[in-house]
């Protein structure tokens, strides 16, 4: 199993019941290795270089932006309320919707942000 540049045994995904499904994209290793630290007390760094690229660096393209935007809010709503970290989960989401607005010369993050910040669900 592979996430994030992480390679990870079955048996060790099994046993910290996988992912959440409810967490679709970002935040998802987040919450998996929360939940992996309070079972293994020893990793093992293996000396390799992995190319990934990463949507946040790629052209601007609003539509898909917002909604990956939208996923991540998701994620981490739910994932630092599981961690008791929601300030955290709001800095960090707010700094993200800031360079989005800039990059993408658009307020739909903002709208966003503050519709999933004061939302019940999630």
């Amino acid at each position: 199993m592979i996430n994030s540049g992480m390679t990870i045994s079955l048996s060790l995904f099994d046993r910290v019941g996988g992912f959440d499904e409810s967490i679709k994209l970002d935040f998802s290793d987040h919450d998996f290795i929360f939940r992996v630290s309070s079972c293994v007390y020893r990793i093992v760094l293996i000396p390799v270089t992995l190319y990934h690229s990463l949507s946040s660096f790629e052209r601007p393209c609003l539509e898909s932006d917002l909604y990956r935007y939208k996923m991540y809010l998701n994620g981490g709503r739910i994932f630092s309320r599981k961690i008791d970290k929601y300030f955290i989960f709001l800095f960090v989401s707010f700094g993200r919707c800031l360079l989005l607005t800039a990059k993408t010369r658009s307020t739909a993050f903002l709208k966003e942000f503050v519709n999933k910040v004061f939302s019940n669900e999630g």
